[in-house]
Parts: C-alpha cells; structure tokens; sequence
C-alpha cells in the first residue's frame, strides 16, 4: 500500500512540473463536485424525513466546472504571484502573506463565486448582485473562520506547486459549504430572497445556538426555516409560533412541530389535522379538547 501511495505521489508531482495548470484543473474539479455531492447528500439526510436522496448531476457538473475552470486557474496563478509579492519566510512573512490571501484573494474570488453560480442558475445580473450583496458577508465570516488556520500551513510547510491541491483537498468541506450558499434556499418554494444566517459552516443548519430576536421574529427567515425543517418552529419567536400560517407550513414538513406551536393553536381542529396526517404522532401535542374532537370524528 505504501508503495502505491509512493508511486502515485510520485506520479502525480510528476504532472504537477510537466502539465502544472490542467493538472490542478482536473484535481480541482473532480474535489469540488465531492463537496457539491457531499453537500446534496446532507441536505437529503438532515431535512428529508424519507432520507429520499436524488443526486442533481447538473448541480454538480456547475460546481466541477467552477472548481476546476475559474478556482483552480486562478488559484494557479494567486499562489505563483504571493511568493513574487512576499519572497520572504518566517513568521512576518507567513502573516503577510495570510493576510494578503485572505483580504485581497478570498473577497474576489467570493464575489466571483456568487456572482457566476447566480447567472449559471439564469437568475440575471439583478439576481446576480442581489446574490453578492446578502451572502457575500456571511460566506466571508465563515471564511475567516476556517482558513487562516490552515493557511498558516500553506504557506509555511507546503511547496507552491502543491498548494492548490493542500487547498482543494482542505476545501473539499469549504465546498460543501459553497455549495449550500449558491443552491440549498433556492430550490421549489424557497426560490426567493434567502436569509443567509440561517447557514452555518457545512453542516448547512439554521443559526439557533444563541439566536438573536431580530432572526427568531423575521417572517423570511423562519418561514424558510421552517419550510426546511418544521421543528426549527422551537426557535421562531412566540409571535411566529402563534402565526396559523406559518404553524400550518411547519407541520406540512414534519407534524411533530405541532408541539412548538402556540397552546391557541395546538387546540385549532385544522391545523392538528394536517399535522396529523403528517406524522399521527403529532396527535399527543394537541390541545385535550382537540384530541377528543379528532377521536369522535
């Protein structure tokens, strides 16, 4: 096994001096569909109560045709010009360069990213825009929070001919994430304005850990929330768990959520009825009058 490893090593550093550009292109491409592939495979296992999973190949094919045409070309030529900007080692250099990556690179090739994928899915240059302007920041956060760690690495351990592997093979998860910020509130009923808080790091999961009022009270939020997964009913605000709207597209999702919704409306017949049909364990967070009603008819 050892000796495989070696010879394929080997091998691959070969093609890095022959073919350096179509080699990280391939690499790049083929990593960032796994993240595109991992990202659809969570998506059917954290919000599909049938665990239903449907591989969207073309969804796929946009990521590879990004990761490996546009990332991994430029990346190419990002990693060739820092060593030119920034020929020196050591800890100041190091920090220079992770600093000119992150502060010059990473918003570029973001807003490219959101940008690109916006008009591949035909939402126009207004859509486009519309794209950069909401998810740029929160996929900037997540950013910094993830790669100057590894950067430190980068630029410090791994020769430049394989820094666009190290990276790709680390952002194989980033581009899972990626992949949740260019598609997962955009599909069926939430082709809409997305809120982007609702996303946190790979996992894709709304944004509940310390909610903040102003996100728990938001209509647009909660009702895409919910529409993903109505248990995250729990975290809307008292005033949206009175909202018979927006109970009734909780429990359409999963009739559990019937136990998150107001004491007012856990008695109203309509609403305990979907949610029944939904899941009948939904019966027991029924108002007792409202289980009586349900029994007789």
């Amino acid at each position: 096994m050892r000796q495989i490893i070696a010879r394929a090593g080997k091998w691959y550093a070969t093609q890095l001096e022959v073919n350096p550009i179509p080699t990280k292109c391939i690499t790049g491409g083929l990593l960032f569909g796994c993240g595109d592939y991992t990202a659809q495979r969570i998506k059917a296992w954290h919000y599909d109560t049938n665990k239903h999973f449907e591989w969207e190949a073309h969804r796929t094919l946009k990521m590879m045709v990004w990761g490996g045409c546009v990332n991994a070309f430029f990346g190419h030529h990002w990693y060739n010009l820092v060593e030119k900007l920034v020929p020196h080692g050591g800890i100041r250099g190091i920090v220079t360069k992770i600093c000119l990556d992150q502060l010059t690179w990473t918003p570029c090739i973001d807003v490219a990213f959101l940008g690109t994928m916006a008009l591949w899915n035909a939402k126009g240059v207004d859509g486009a825009i519309s794209e950069v302007q909401e998810k740029l920041w929160p996929t900037l956060v997540a950013n910094w929070k993830v790669w100057p760690m590894f950067h430190v690495i980068t630029y410090s351990l791994v020769p430049v001919p394989f820094r666009v592997l190290w990276t790709h093979c680390i952002g194989t998860c980033w581009s899972t994430f990626l992949s949740f910020m260019a598609y997962d509130y955009h599909d069926g009923e939430q082709d809409e304005e997305c809120a982007d808080e609702v996303l946190v790091g790979v996992g894709a999961t709304p944004v509940w850990e310390e909610p903040k009022y102003e996100l728990r009270n938001d209509q647009t939020v909660v009702r895409i929330a919910v529409i993903q997964n109505g248990l995250a009913l729990e975290y809307a605000s008292a005033e949206l768990r009175s909202d018979r709207a927006m109970v009734l597209l909780a429990v359409k999702q999963n009739g559990l959520a019937l136990k998150f919704a107001s004491e007012q409306l856990r008695g109203d017949l309509d609403v305990v009825l979907v949610a029944v049909e939904q899941n009948g364990l939904a019966l027991e967070h029924a108002a007792a009058q409202t289980i009586i009603s349900v029994d007789v008819n």
